[in-house]
Order: C-alpha cells, then sequence, then structure tokens
C-alpha cells in the first residue's frame, strides 16, 4: 500500500511541475512586415529588358549558342536559393509575394485563392530573413539557378541598399536564363558585383550559382524577384505554383517539389545584450548579438519564425551549467504571420552559476537549443575555412560564431608552411555568426594561407592551414588531400614508366624516394608517418630530369 501511495504522489508532483509553466507575453517583437518587401519594374524598365534580351537572343542564336527551343515544355524548377557553407540556421527565408492572378483588375489574388501578393505583381519575390541586411552584406544567401540554361543578359554596377521605391529611374542588377524548351526566367535584384562570372551565351546547371541576394532598383528590402514567362515573346507569364486560382497556368506546377502555401518553421534562437530592431533599412538594423554575459547582467532571448499560426505554442526553457532548468514559461501565437519575431528579457541572479547555459525552444514537436556563457567565455569557433583557386587568384572564405571582443582577423600567407606573413587584415565584426571573404590577387606557384585571429586583449587563434598550388611543371600527377597525415597520396594523370618520386624537406634533405610505374588513374601512396609535421618538396623524375613538382604539407 506504502508503494502505491508513494506512485501516486510521483504522478501527482510530476503533473503539478508540468502545471507550473505559465503562460508569458513576449516583452517585444512582431509582425515582420513581409508585404512591405515590394519591387516594382516600370512600364518603360521592362519593355527596354525584353527588346535587350531578344536582342541578345537573336544574337546568340546567330553565333550558334541557342538551340532551337524544344516544342515541350521539359522545365522543372529547384529550390533558387541556398545558404552558404558554414550557414546552421534552420531556416533563412520566407514568402513576401506570390504572382498576381488579378492581371487585369484591382484585386489581389495569389494562386492559392489568398492575397499574398500586390497588384500586377508578375514574380515570386523571396525574402531573406532574418536580419535581411546583414545575410547580405556576409554573402549569406545565394541565388542558383532554378534549372539548366543559357545566360541571355546580365545587368551589374547598379546600387544595391534600396529601402524605398526609387524616386527615379533606377536599374536592379540581375541575371536572365533561357532554358532548353524556350522558357526564361528572370532572377532580380541581386547584390551589387556578386553576378557570376560566366558570360552571355555560356550554359549554367541547375544549382549552379548566380549571385547573391540584394536589394538593388526598385526593392524595399533584400530579396530574390523570379520572374518566369513561357516563351521570348515575353507576353505568356507563368506561376510556378499550382493552385485552384492560378489563372495562368493552372493546376501544372513548375517545381520539382511545391512547398505548401504555409510552412511553420522556427527559424533560430538567439540572446541578444539589447533589444533586436530591424526598421526596414539597413543602418536601423542592429542585431545586437551577446552570448557573454556576467552576475546581474540583463539577456534579451530572441526567437524567429517563419509562417506561424494562431494556436501554436512555444514552450521556452533556460537551463543551467549543470542541466537542471533555471525558468521556463509558455508563449501561445494569437495572429498568422508570414515572419515574425520575439524576445524576452531576463536578469541574471547575484551570484549566477559560472559556466554554459542553455535557452531551449520547443516548437512544433521539436526543440532547438542556443548556448551562452555566464561568468566565463563562450568559445570562439571558427565554423569554417576554405580556399579555393581561380584562374589566376585565390578566393579565401572564413566563417566564424561566437565571435567577441575580437579586434583583427588577419589572413597570412607563406611559400613553405612554416614562415607565414601578413597577406590583408580587416576589422573583426564581432557578431553571433561571421563570414568573411578575402582574396589573393598575386598567388606563387605554392601557397599557404591561415587565419590568425586577433582578441582585444592580444591573444590570439588561428585556423588549420590550406596550400593551393599552381603547376610548377608538367601535369603528371595530382594530389588527393593536401595538407595530409599519415600517408600522401597520389593520383596519376599521365602513363610514364620508370618514374621516381622523391620528397625533400624544405632545407633540401632528401626524406623519401621511391620507384613508381604511372598509370593513367591509379593511385599511388606515399608513406609519411616518420616524418615531420611541415611542408615538403614533391619531385616526380624520370631519369635525372624533373617533369613534375609541387609542395605539399604534413599535418
Amino acid at each position: 500500500m506504502k508503494q502505491y501511495v508513494l506512485f501516486i504522489s510521483i504522478v501527482c508532483h510530476a503533473l503539478f511541475a508540468d502545471a507550473q509553466i505559465q503562460e508569458k507575453a513576449p516583452d517585444g517583437g512582431g509582425n515582420y512586415h513581409l508585404s512591405a518587401v515590394r519591387d516594382e519594374l516600370s512600364p518603360e524598365q521592362r519593355a527596354s529588358i525584353v527588346q535587350t534580351l531578344q536582342q541578345s537572343e537573336d544574337h546568340l542564336r546567330n553565333e550558334g549558342k541557342l538551340a532551337a527551343p524544344l516544342s515541350v515544355n521539359l522545365t522543372s524548377f529547384q529550390w533558387p536559393l541556398r545558404t552558404a557553407a558554414g550557414f546552421t540556421d534552420n531556416g533563412y527565408y520566407g514568402l513576401s509575394n506570390y504572382v498576381d492572378q488579378n492581371r487585369t483588375s484591382s484585386g489581389l489574388l495569389d494562386y492559392n485563392c489568398g492575397n499574398r501578393t500586390y497588384d500586377q505583381h508578375a514574380g515570386t519575390d523571396i525574402a531573406t530573413w532574418p536580419f535581411p541586411w546583414q545575410k547580405m552584406n556576409q554573402d549569406q544567401v545565394e541565388i542558383i539557378a532554378a534549372a539548366a540554361g543559357t545566360i541571355l543578359l546580365k545587368s551589374n554596377g547598379n546600387n544595391d541598399q534600396s529601402c524605398a521605391f526609387c524616386t527615379s529611374a533606377c536599374s536592379w542588377n540581375a541575371v536572365y536564363i533561357m532554358h532548353t524548351d524556350g522558357s526564361v526566367a528572370w532572377y532580380g535584384h541581386l547584390k551589387n558585383n556578386s553576378i557570376t562570372s560566366k558570360a552571355v551565351g555560356q550554359t549554367v546547371a541547375a544549382g549552379e550559382y548566380l549571385g547573391i541576394v540584394g536589394s538593388s532598383g526598385n526593392s524595399t528590402g533584400p530579396h530574390l524577384h523570379l520572374e518566369v514567362y513561357t516563351n521570348s515573346s515575353y507576353t505568356t507569364l507563368i506561376d510556378p505554383y499550382a493552385g485552384n486560382c492560378n489563372s495562368l497556368n493552372g493546376l501544372v506546377s513548375w517545381w520539382s517539389t511545391q512547398q505548401p502555401y504555409t510552412v511553420s518553421t522556427f527559424i533560430k534562437s538567439m540572446t541578444h545584450g539589447a533589444p533586436p530592431q530591424m526598421p526596414g533599412c539597413a543602418a536601423g538594423e542592429q542585431v545586437n548579438a551577446k552570448v557573454n554575459f556576467v552576475n546581474g547582467e540583463v539577456i534579451y532571448f530572441g526567437t524567429y519564425y517563419r509562417d506561424q499560426q494562431i494556436g501554436q505554442s512555444v514552450i521556452h526553457t533556460v537551463y543551467r551549467p549543470d542541466n537542471s532548468v533555471y525558468t521556463n514559461w509558455s508563449q501561445t501565437f494569437t495572429s498568422n504571420f508570414s515572419l515574425s519575431y520575439w524576445w524576452y528579457s531576463l536578469t541574471l541572479p547575484i551570484p549566477s552559476p559560472t559556466g554554459i547555459w542553455r535557452y531551449a525552444i520547443t516548437y512544433n514537436g521539436q526543440t532547438f537549443s542556443t548556448n551562452f556563457a555566464v561568468n566565463t567565455i563562450l568559445p570562439l569557433h571558427i565554423v569554417n575555412f576554405t580556399a579555393r583557386k581561380e584562374a589566376s587568384s585565390v578566393n579565401l572564405l572564413l566563417e566564424t560564431s561566437n565571435e567577441e571582443n575580437v579586434s583583427r582577423i588577419n589572413l597570412l600567407k607563406s611559400s613553405d608552411g612554416r614562415s607565414f606573413s601578413l597577406l590583408n587584415s580587416v576589422a573583426a565584426k564581432n557578431d553571433r555568426t561571421n563570414v568573411y571573404r578575402m582574396e589573393d590577387n598575386h598567388p606563387a606557384k605554392s601557397n599557404f594561407y591561415k587565419v590568425e585571429i586577433v582578441d582585444k586583449d592580444g591573444s590570439k587563434n588561428y585556423s588549420s592551414v590550406k596550400h593551393i598550388a599552381f603547376n610548377e611543371s608538367g601535369n603528371y600527377v595530382g594530389l588527393i588531400g593536401n595538407p595530409f597525415k599519415s600517408q600522401l597520396h597520389l593520383k596519376a594523370l599521365q602513363s610514364v614508366s620508370n618514374t621516381t618520386i622523391e620528397l625533400t624537406d624544405m632545407s633540401g634533405h632528401l626524406v623519401y624516394s621511391g620507384k613508381v610505374e604511372l598509370t593513367v588513374g591509379s593511385t599511388v601512396t606515399i608513406p609519411t608517418a616518420h616524418l615531420a609535421a611541415g611542408a615538403y618538396k614533391l619531385a616526380l623524375k624520370s631519369g635525372k630530369s624533373i617533369i613534375d613538382r609541387c609542395t605539399v604539407v604534413k599535418q
């Protein structure tokens, strides 16, 4: 009987604990007015674009760069946006405006019989979210080709900071792609100087990079405007979304997988040192990201959503470093918003447990967490560091998180992987997530790069080393993984008999020599466990002549 009573007591206690999660109204936030994210091409601009497109098409056909369009529609779109490498948020956009199906009247009607559009809108507008200006400045959201095709036209060099309709003539940055069936997609409002380096007349694959989401031309905020026509007369507009109120192409969707009209999504949670600000224009957007706090300080917890719906509930929980619950509360949505954000403030007690705390959100059956530090420092994290070889330059990308009190980001370069010198230096952004893009326009034959992150107190953190080699001699072997660890792998690019591979350190001392027979496509493995970390010169010899050489690095 005592066991039975104890069981009832435990169950009642658990129910009572759940009941303690009380509803709490947010301290701020609300609807991010996506309907205000709009664009417009004047009739004169549209007529000029069409004329230029048709002239370009005629020119490309005369040069044999465009085949005759197929007689049947074969175009199927993939999603035209993607995030840059290293991006970790749960989402990054919302739908601001669909095509207006009332093409001859002033009423608003989208493909789903709703009103998520504006009068005579001819495209699909996809707005980045949250903090769209930060996303644009940090190149976080890329525009990609929704379908394979040929570049008909590009426009670039136009201001990309528009946050209101222009008071005089203004042009957008855009890429126009013709597909094999003759249909044409317009990708508009791109960030200035972000547009693909491919020339008019060159082809792009589905998913290939076209540019960065921006706000060029007649635009009220960063977004992609996707406008599609069935042929180059540009008189037959289509809406890629199939629906009962689509008067253009009815129940025929152009998406390979069409998203639902409403996609309720938790985008991200953050901790802030002050309430986030998103008034519309770039100058007023304030992220106020902060991850390190002390006793008695006020924390602002921010959450960001797409398509929140009436009646949906959110459970907010703050955990101490020992994973015990410090506080929790519930939130119930009372409005339908396409994009929304909410923040709560909390004053830390004095004293507060020192360590890494956790802010967790449970929404639509999933739980998402973000960490923050109290009376200590949340370590800076290098999310991604890459080096990519172009024709005569090297593009470098660094992504970090949890920056705070960082002074400089230094890009270091070396020819031997040991002695590094400063190539470039930029001020740190000190946001929760950060992207830095740098370029080496004068690479040598062998180039080693690493990033030095300098805190305001003088302490430093370093990235891994990246190696980019431009051909020093022949083209007989390629490297599979460089830097390498316990073994060095080479791939034969040509067939050569009676060759020798030699490795020397940077002082010229021979550390490895071995005979090899190279057959195209074969792999050669060199044991290097006995070698110390550092840079080495690899030479491929035929007799006494060096026919290929490069620099390799052991980590």
